[in-house]
């Protein structure tokens, strides 16, 4: 008897030791779910977490997803459009009216040459002018010589000859004189000059200036370079493989290297027929259909051009996690309990990404469209990421 009980206060000693380890056991397991818990492919929350998660919870949807393709380019001017003004005869420059960047009409005197030849010209063309007046005063009188037969034709027939040899001789000069910006119709005696203006061809803006004042210039010389802002095009590379989905016509958005917020539309006018290099390559032409641009010719450019649309499944960009190359969806179980699915994924366009790949029976299960990157971390660190 003396035994049991001795017994006894070592039983209850053991029952109290089991008990403590059980508590100890279920208050650690507690302590685990308030800081959050991940089981397999489960993320669990705890309504502190879930609240500073800010999910948004919807559905995966079907809608039109634009066919895109992005391309690299520059913008260029076509040769009709893109100038070198020169000079026929050399000359000094006197006078330079222009600056590079410099807004032009056509006509506008953008400088002055000098040299003497000017003069030669000039003086060449009011003495032929001259000599053509007394030679027509001569064959009117060899005509009315013949007439009367006071004469012989032979004399009327030298006296046509001379003045049509003039005639031709002053028409030479004249266009000589309008070459080099001189209106013979203006021209005498008391306006020779021997300076010329160099006169711009055709509107736009001046890109490139070869000149300064006191340089003595060439025929051979361009001058200056003048480009026609209507008409500079964005010059997109395609490659091979591409180059079946475009032709003149589609539509398509291109941004220049510095501001890629800005958009250009512009609109496919030809497609080279050629494929070069070792990226087996052809080029866009496209036309700007913006008037007004803040774009300059030999600026780099990189566009998207939309070849078609088709439906597919999509979720919103912020539903889709990536991790080391690979892409997760969650789905929502309960309020605190969400399943990672890993997905494929395609385009994205407007804000939505399009689901190449996944579990069709997502279709039915409500998903984390908003912070998936929030419950990615805790799934991959478990760590107090969102407390």
């Amino acid at each position: 008897m003396n035994i049991v009980r001795n017994k006894l206060p070592l039983l209850l000693l053991l029952m109290t030791v089991v008990s403590m380890g059980c508590k100890n056991k279920t208050e650690t397991v507690t302590s685990d779910l308030t800081e959050g818990t991940l089981n397999d492919q489960m993320v669990i929350l705890t309504p502190t977490q879930l609240k500073n998660a800010d999910l948004k919870i919807g559905k995966i949807e079907t809608k039109n997803i634009r066919n895109i393709i992005e391309l690299n380019g520059s913008v260029n001017v076509p040769p009709q459009n893109l100038v070198w003004v020169s000079f026929p005869l050399g000359g000094y420059v006197k006078k330079l009216n222009v600056l590079t960047g410099s807004i032009v009409k056509k006509g506008d005197t953008v400088a002055l040459l000098e040299d003497p030849v000017y003069v030669n010209y000039q003086q060449d063309y009011l003495t032929a002018k001259n000599t053509l007046e007394l030679l027509e005063e001569d064959l009117e009188r060899q005509k009315s010589l013949s007439e009367k037969e006071a004469s012989s034709k032979k004399n009327y027939q030298q006296a046509l000859n001379s003045y049509n040899n003039q005639k031709i001789a002053l028409k030479s000069l004249q266009e000589k004189l309008q070459i080099i910006n001189i209106n013979p119709a203006k021209l005498n005696y008391a306006t020779i000059t021997n300076t010329v203006p160099v006169i711009a061809p055709i509107s736009g803006y001046i890109t490139q200036i070869n000149i300064n004042i006191g340089r003595y210039v060439n025929p051979s010389d361009a001058l200056l370079e003048l480009v026609d802002p209507d008409y500079i095009e964005a010059q997109m590379v395609v490659y091979e493989d591409d180059l079946q989905y475009f032709h003149p016509g589609i539509i398509g958005e291109v941004f220049s290297a510095g501001n890629e917020t800005k958009g250009y539309r512009v609109k496919v006018t030809l497609v080279t027929k050629n494929v070069s290099g070792a990226q087996r390559n052809a080029i866009l032409h496209c036309q700007f259909l913006d008037k007004t641009l803040q774009i300059f010719p030999g600026m780099f450019l990189s566009g998207h051009f939309e070849i078609g649309n088709y439906l597919s499944k999509v979720l919103p960009y912020n539903a889709i996690a990536s991790y080391e190359g690979r892409y997760y969806i969650f789905s929502k179980i309960d309020s605190l309990q969400y399943q990672i699915h890993e997905v494929i994924v395609g385009t994205e366009d407007k804000g939505v990404i399009e689901l190449k790949n996944f579990n069709t029976n997502l279709l039915r299960q409500q998903i984390v469209t908003d912070n998936a990157y929030m419950l990615l971390s805790k799934f991959k660190n478990n760590a107090n990421y969102l407390d």
